[in-house]
């Protein structure tokens, strides 16, 4: 499986919904593992 990281500025709309709508469209393809964060130093802890 596949990992997709998210990075939002913040859970409030519009970001909030962008995330609740990717979420839903990751999960129905069964391909990806999604994570999402407001944490910029995210992309240093890649795996």
């Amino acid at each position: 499986m596949k990992k997709v990281l998210l990075v939002i500025n913040d859970q409030q709309s519009p970001y909030g919904d962008f995330s609740n709508m990717f979420t839903h469209i990751i999960q129905a393809s069964n391909q990806f593992e999604l994570d999402i964060s407001e944490d910029r130093n995210s992309f240093t802890k890649l795996d």
